[in-house]
């Protein structure tokens, strides 16, 4: 085997290995965003859960649509009168992550907070009333870098 025959297998075992790592980190990049918009959907399916619950009168086992210009009251919600089961931690543990209902120190608002700590994502969804104009989104994709923050 003449040199330049050996030379051209070393370059060609170069470019693959290239390409590999490429693909491998593509792969790993790809994988991360698609647990965002799993977690995403996930955590949004149980804001409007809470939604519909919010709506639903006392009578039924919902929130009794106690809302008025300031916002709902929305002290009582829990994952379990929205129909879902937590764990001992009161949390719901679905296959992208784990949700919950963040308490926070004003009860006109509902937080639901959805993150996978393995990927480093972070989805919270905020309601302030029962009506489409009145739920807001922040998607957090952590990267080493830098936080990417998306809202809609």
């Amino acid at each position: 085997m003449s040199q330049g025959q050996f030379l051209m297998i070393i370059l060609g075992v170069i470019v693959v290995g290239i390409a590999v790592m490429h693909g491998i980190r593509g792969y790993s990049e790809g994988r991360k965003k698609a647990n965002m918009d799993a977690l995403a959907q996930d955590t949004y399916e149980i804001a409007v859960d809470g939604i519909r619950w919010m709506r639903k009168p006392e009578f039924f086992g919902g929130g009794g649509d106690n809302c008025d210009n300031s916002g709902c009251d929305w002290s009582s919600a829990t994952l379990e009168s929205f129909g879902y089961s937590s764990e001992d931690d009161g949390n719901h543990h679905s296959y992208h992550g784990i949700i919950e209902i963040d308490p926070v120190s004003d009860p006109n608002e509902l937080v639901v907070r959805g993150t996978n700590g393995e990927m480093g994502n972070e989805v919270v969804i905020r309601v302030r009333r029962p009506h489409a104009d009145s739920v807001y989104t922040v998607c957090l994709l952590y990267t080493s870098d830098a936080a990417d923050e998306r809202s809609s």
